[in-house]
């Protein structure tokens, strides 16, 4: 008894100095990105979207928005928690919608402006996307595409 309730006491003590500071700086970044509207990134680290005045939890999400929610997540909690200069992301617009391929095509092409991560690398067969992107963003830059079969 004693053992579990020192366990319990360590953990909200690492909690609250060290998860907390995170938390607070993620939300605040997320807020900035989507204001009032949107995505809505909670206190106890769940996201939900606000559509008419009501609160849709994340399993009533759309593929697209729970795909580029947790990638604007994955970014923020990197540019707040570590200085590694780089992110790989690996297929991210696979089975997405028009729409949805687009907004995390240039969440993607933009997020080496604030510093952190400095390189983003993002592998695709999105060759149209990734085109249209490198000629758009000036932070966005191909490096090899290879047509399929080749």
């Amino acid at each position: 008894m004693a053992g579990a309730q020192a366990l319990r006491e360590a953990a909200d003590r690492v909690i609250v100095s060290r998860i907390e500071p995170i938390a607070r700086e993620v939300r605040g970044r997320w807020k900035h990105l989507f204001t009032n509207n949107g995505l809505t990134f909670k206190a106890d680290g769940s996201i939900t979207r606000v559509r008419d005045a009501e609160e849709l939890e994340w399993d009533t999400l759309s593929g697209g928005e729970r795909t580029w929610a947790r990638i604007i997540t994955h970014l923020l909690v990197m540019a707040t928690t570590t200085s590694l200069p780089f992110a790989w992301f690996d297929e991210p617009l696979e089975h997405l919608d028009p729409q949805y391929r687009h907004a995390v095509a240039a969440t993607l092409a933009t997020a080496t402006r604030g510093g952190s991560p400095r390189q983003l690398l993002v592998t695709t067969y999105e060759h149209a996307i990734a085109r249209q992107l490198a000629e758009s963003t000036d932070d966005a830059q191909i490096i090899a595409i290879r047509e399929s079969g080749v």
